[in-house]
């Protein structure tokens, strides 16, 4: 039995998220074949240079699913030259739903981003950040905790 190529498999689960996508709307059927995406491509299971090119492809033609992998990728990627591809888009390409796309891929790049909310990956982070800034905002102590009746709400 021949194993299979990092390139292969990071394709495969490309076309797989693609098929996906046509089939059922939203994201959440997907989440778990983007993370394969997101993880061979920022780990580097597979060369950076081949994974750029890839997901710059998806730029092309906008196949089905190809905001969500583009979004769920680049969140933590941030590669500065599929950025500069999303800006040419955005400022370039002669279709309007394609300058569209580019810019809420672009989103992304935005330290604030609202539309990671859909994905439980990027929820959950942000709702991990939110309360490390509400914990380091009150000096995290105890004290300062307390409910209206004056004990800890975590308190027996």
């Amino acid at each position: 039995m021949s194993r299979v190529s990092p390139e292969a498999a990071f394709d495969q689960w490309i076309e797989d998220v693609q098929a996906s996508a046509q089939l059922l709307p939203g994201v959440e059927h997907l989440e778990s074949t983007l993370e394969h995406v997101r993880r061979s491509a920022v780990t580097e299971y597979v060369d950076r240079e081949f994974a750029v090119a890839r997901l710059g492809d998806l730029t092309q033609d906008w196949p089905p699913g190809a905001v969500e992998i583009l979004e769920y990728v680049l969140r933590d990627a941030r590669w500065p030259e599929l950025e500069t591809l999303l800006q040419e888009v955005r400022n370039g390409a002669e279709d309007f739903r394609h300058r569209d796309l580019a810019r809420q891929v672009l989103e992304v790049y935005d330290e604030d981003w609202p539309g990671g909310e859909i994905y439980r990956r990027y929820r959950e982070a942000s709702r991990r950040a939110s309360s490390i800034v509400v914990s380091s905002s009150d000096g995290g102590s105890p004290e300062r905790r307390r409910n209206s009746s004056g004990s800890r709400p975590d308190a027996d």
